[in-house]
């Protein structure tokens, strides 16, 4: 009798697999393509940030870099834009210990700071 049980249990699940398989693996491919989707679309914003730092920095002169380090200071940042009281290892976050290549500070607040960009009009560096 157990047996018998068992494999009407059995025949049921495969049974439901059967009939709700393609369901279930269409959910999955959606889940899967939104996650993909989202993952792009944040290396995009990701790319779009740095490429427009990027594009500000080449621009900067020193007036614009006073304007930054005034910027930091009036937000209670540090000379990288970090809290006060970050310490760094290697001592400097400029210098990626990986890829063995530093950054030049402004380049990295540039990137660290979208908000700055928009707040000190940056942007019209490169328009």
């Amino acid at each position: 009798m157990k047996i018998i049980v068992g494999l009407v249990a059995i025949l049921i699940v495969i049974s439901l697999a059967i009939w709700q398989g393609p369901k279930l693996i269409n959910s999955g491919q959606n889940a899967l393509q939104k996650t993909q989707q989202d993952t792009v679309n944040i290396w995009e914003k990701q790319i779009e940030k740095q490429s427009l730092a990027g594009q500000i920095f080449s621009k900067l002169t020193t007036e614009t870099k006073q304007q930054i380090d005034q910027w930091l200071l009036a937000k209670n940042l540090n000379q990288y834009g970090d809290a006060e009281e970050v310490v760094y290892t290697g001592g400097t976050p400029l210098f990626d210990e990986k890829t063995g290549i530093s950054k030049d500070r402004y380049l990295y607040i540039l990137e660290h700071h979208p908000e700055m960009i928009e707040q000190l009009q940056l942007d019209k560096l490169v328009k």
